[in-house]
């Protein structure tokens, strides 16, 4: 019998100096003048950023803004957790520490955790990188961005964290128009692989496609 893993994901971004929810550069950055570019661009050009895998998924852009986030996870029962859910509320703050460079803190929150071997509550670790948008090219829809990041063990070990890693990601978005695509890939090297819950390195990869209307 085929199981399944199923997660609702709510996000709220909060725009924090951008005019619109739309991906584009940021109309404040810190350090530096913003590049107005993104601002001159038709609005049907503008990328809308990915939702899915929140911790995970950065698209090649350049931003300042709030995200806060709530997760549903449901667990299949035949797993190595024995089924169950996982409830985690969480924010995510990106600041534009110029019109190419970003400082990512993709991960914190806290974890609400309900399975067949645990039922604990505690926070997660905490993850921060920084994202550098080497191509923006909005006559020809063409965006590219590399990343490199680090996740501390600050987080509680009965909710599955208390682990560090290093990671670096490559993001590429193209659009066609009005349609947007995305893609990016994780690299991910585990600094304790001696830990019981079996950390070893992986990869991940994401799509994404938005479509205005």
């Amino acid at each position: 019998m085929r199981t399944t893993t199923r997660s609702v994901v709510l996000a709220l971004a909060i725009g924090l100096f951008t005019a619109t929810a739309h991906a584009q550069h940021a109309k404040f950055v810190l350090f530096g003048d913003p590049n107005e570019q993104a601002s001159r661009a038709p609005l049907e050009h503008r990328f809308v950023h990915p939702v899915s895998a929140p911790y995970f998924h950065e698209d090649s852009f350049v931003t300042t803004d709030v995200r806060a986030w709530f997760v549903y996870h449901d667990f299949p029962q035949p797993s190595a957790i024995a089924g169950g859910s996982a409830k985690i509320y969480a924010a995510q703050v990106r600041l534009a520490l110029t019109d190419k460079l970003q400082l990512v803190a993709n991960k914190d929150g806290y974890v609400d955790l309900d399975t067949g071997l645990t039922n604990a509550n505690g926070f997660n670790d905490i993850a921060a990188g920084l994202k550098w948008n080497f191509l923006q090219d909005w006559q020809k829809q063409l965006h590219l961005a590399v990343g490199a990041g680090y996740e501390l063990r600050t987080g509680n070990g009965d909710v599955l964290q208390n682990d560090d890693e290093w990671r670096i990601w490559l993001s590429a978005n193209k659009g066609f128009d009005r349609l947007h695509l995305g893609a990016m890939v994780n690299f991910f090297w585990a600094g304790d692989k001696s830990n019981g819950l079996g950390n070893s390195d992986r990869m991940s990869w994401h799509l994404h496609a938005d479509y205005h209307v």
